[in-house]
């Protein structure tokens, strides 16, 4: 029973809403954005599927021939890489965005009708899930329609949480239910975008950091957000098989090259860790080292103080006994005498000051070096 639901279910969504065929047999359309300042490019894989040839065109009419760098078919994403200096969009964590955040997207939905400006539509996100409780996708009340695939969902603050992917089919739902299905719309969740962007060497960390300062007037977002769209022309046709065991060959290998880039990059993490693992291990050594010199140097002086301070209260200790001795001396201490342990004691009592500084420090060395040995 579940099963026949789903199978109902997915055959009321619109897979593709962004591969709007003109005029022009073999020819589609979509939308998609740049998430990198040099060049790479973020849309749905449905867009590009089977592509011979691939042209964006950017807010200001210029044309730029790309080539698809990652896909992720199972989260419907592809990546494409495009020669130049672009306005890039953030894509920040989905798990940020909650049940009616306000929203909007741009794209270039139904070009041969609308034209080839971009269309911007609002709404909320409506469920954090999408047909049949699926958790990747976002459901979402914006508008959008065939060429709105591949867009960025946007929040007020300028950030990208989604990429739109699919629309409920209304006329199926209206003959399977009789119900006309208003606004339910699909995005796919940016975390799966991050994920793509992450398996090509070096990407990541050119990633925008989110903005934080909301962009009140729709006007002013949509016309920050246009600067980094573009609109997606496919040349598309089925490949012959040579064609086919070319691309094949062509996914192979890129797929080879990522997976040997990703374990060279493991390999130098590794490598990096171990030697700053080494490095700290030595730094370690030789403070110990210094430590130990310098406890050295303290037992030694603390050596000598204890033995100048035995002669001083040696040298008092022979003043009193003579002057405690009746027979030697029946009238007591003499003032020179008296003067003579005064003497005797002010030396002593900086070096019982010293002595006790000396301790402190030799206690402050051992405990920093039974941290270092821990």
């Amino acid at each position: 029973m579940v099963t026949q639901l789903f199978k109902l279910a997915f055959a009321l969504i619109l897979i593709g809403i962004v591969g709007a065929q003109t005029a022009s047999a073999g020819i589609s359309t979509g939308t998609g954005f740049f998430v990198t300042a040099d060049g790479l490019f973020l849309t749905c894989f449905h867009v590009v599927e089977d592509a011979r040839k691939i042209v964006l065109k950017d807010y200001k009419g210029q044309d730029y021939s790309a080539e698809v760098v990652a896909v992720d078919r199972q989260n419907d994403l592809a990546l494409l890489r495009v020669q130049g200096k672009f306005s890039a969009l953030p894509l920040v964590d989905s798990k940020t965005a909650k049940r009616g955040l306000s929203v909007i997207t741009l794209g270039f939905p139904h070009i041969d009708i609308q034209g080839f400006d971009p269309k911007l539509t609002d709404g909320l996100i409506s469920s954090l899930s999408g047909i049949g409780g699926d958790p990747r996708i976002f459901q979402i009340t914006v508008p959008v329609q065939q060429g709105n695939s591949g867009g960025p969902l946007i929040t007020k603050e300028g950030n990208v949480v989604g990429v739109i992917s699919a629309k409920l089919n209304a006329i199926n739902v209206l003959k399977q239910t009789g119900d006309l299905a208003q606004n339910v719309n699909y995005a796919i969740k940016s975390n799966y975008a991050i994920e793509l962007i992450r398996s090509i060497s070096g990407s990541e960390s050119k990633l925008l950091k989110a903005r934080r300062q909301q962009i009140r007037d729709t006007s002013d977002l949509g016309a920050l957000t246009e600067k980094s769209i573009a609109l997606i022309v496919v040349e598309t046709g089925k490949p012959d098989a040579r064609e086919k065991e070319r691309q094949a060959a062509d996914a192979a290998r890129k797929e080879e090259q990522t997976r040997r880039e990703n374990e060279e990059r493991r390999l130098e993490q590794a490598r990096r860790a171990s030697e700053e693992q080494r490095q700290r291990q030595n730094q370690r050594q030789e403070e110990i080292g210094k430590l130990q010199l310098g406890l050295q140097v303290l037992n030694q002086r603390e050596n000598d103080i204890i033995q100048q301070g035995r002669m001083l209260q040696q040298q008092r200790e022979a003043i009193l006994s003579k002057a405690k001795n009746p027979r030697t001396n029946p009238f007591g201490l003499s003032l020179w005498e008296t003067g003579q342990v005064t003497e005797l004691e002010e030396q002593m009592r900086p070096l019982i000051q010293e002595l006790l500084q000396i301790k402190a420090q030799k206690q402050q060395v051992l405990s920093r070096m039974s941290e270092l040995s821990r």
